[in-house]
């Protein structure tokens, strides 16, 4: 019998007709992997990977920050402005009335960090600690939304890895 979908063997005329369209959805997905692959070699680099920098990251992570609640309407942008006299941190939000919110916040984010790293590294650890509460507490509602999925996701893990060991054992047995 034949491996390949849709080659000719000796199969009912139902198992051909149906291999037919299973052949046609196979050429589908595979024809332009095939070629990407046979072109690819040949096209070269387009554009450069895209690692993200050490400034890049920072500012992601403060955009994370902000965004206090689950959902589109907070969430946040950051970029940094490099002017002559000091760094301008800009904040985008798809709602405005978020960014009142998250202003004061991002502020005092950026005043802490640079206490952490200009503090003894004996007080490195409990300023670090205040800061990790403060975040917690502006994304609360957060928090405790994403804590409820988790939660929920738990449970249906919990379910599966049991049905597993069930099978497992009946398996051994």
């Amino acid at each position: 019998m034949s491996t390949i979908p849709g080659a000719k063997s000796q199969r009912s005329p139902h198992t051909m007709a149906r291999d037919g369209k299973y052949f046609k959805l196979w050429r589908r997905f595979y024809e332009p992997l095939i070629l990407l692959k046979i072109l690819g070699s040949t096209r070269g680099q387009h554009s450069p990977s895209l690692e993200p920098t050490p400034l890049h990251r920072f500012l992601d992570n403060l955009a994370y920050l902000c965004d206090h609640q689950k959902g589109g309407n907070t969430t946040s942008a950051v970029a940094i402005e490099d002017t002559p006299e000091r760094f301008v941190f800009w904040i985008a939000s798809n709602c405005p009335s978020q960014c009142e919110k998250s202003v004061p916040f991002l502020t005092y984010t950026l005043v802490s960090v640079r206490s952490i790293a200009d503090a003894p590294s004996s007080q490195q650890a409990s300023l670090t600690e205040e800061l990790v509460r403060r975040c917690v507490e502006f994304a609360q509602a957060r928090v405790k939304k994403e804590a409820s999925m988790l939660k929920k996701d738990m449970s249906k893990c919990m379910v599966f890895v049991k049905e597993l060991d069930g099978q497992h054992t009946s398996r051994l047995c």
